[in-house]
C-alpha cells in the first residue's frame, strides 16, 4: 500500500483526493457515515409512515415527518457526491428546510402535549 506523503496510516482517501486513481471505488469515512445517516433517516421515515397508517389523529403530521425524513436522507446521499453539506448552495437550503420542518413538528408536538395535559 502506497501512503501519500504527509499522511500517516490513518489517512483517508476521499472523493477529491489526488491519491485516488481513476475508477477507484474506495469510499471515504465521510461518505460511509453519510450513507449510514441516509439509512437511519429512511428508517425514521418508514416509522412515521407506519404510524400515519395506524393513528388517524396524527396522520397528517406523521406523513409530513415521513416526507421530511425521507428528503433529509436523500440529501445525505447527494452530500456524498458533493463532498460537503453546504455546497452547492441549494443542498444547504434543502437541508435547512428539512430542519425547519422538524422544528415546526417538534414545537407543534410539545404544544399539543402541554394542551392535552391541561384537559
Amino acid at each position: 500500500m502506497n501512503i501519500p506523503p504527509g499522511c500517516s496510516t490513518g489517512c483517508w482517501v476521499t472523493r477529491d483526493s489526488p491519491q485516488r486513481g481513476v475508477g477507484d471505488s474506495r469510499v471515504g469515512i465521510e461518505q460511509t457515515f453519510n450513507y449510514a445517516e441516509a439509512v437511519l433517516w429512511g428508517l425514521f421515515a418508514i416509522g412515521f409512515a407506519w404510524r400515519a397508517v395506524q393513528a388517524r389523529s396524527v396522520r397528517g403530521r406523521c406523513l409530513i415527518a415521513a416526507a421530511a425524513f425521507l428528503l433529509f436522507g436523500l440529501s445525505d446521499i447527494v452530500e456524498t457526491q458533493t463532498g460537503a453539506w453546504w455546497r452547492p448552495w441549494w443542498l444547504l437550503v434543502w437541508k435547512a428546510l428539512c430542519l425547519l420542518v422538524f422544528m415546526v413538528l417538534v414545537i407543534d408536538h410539545l404544544r399539543r402535549r402541554r394542551t392535552a395535559g391541561r384537559s
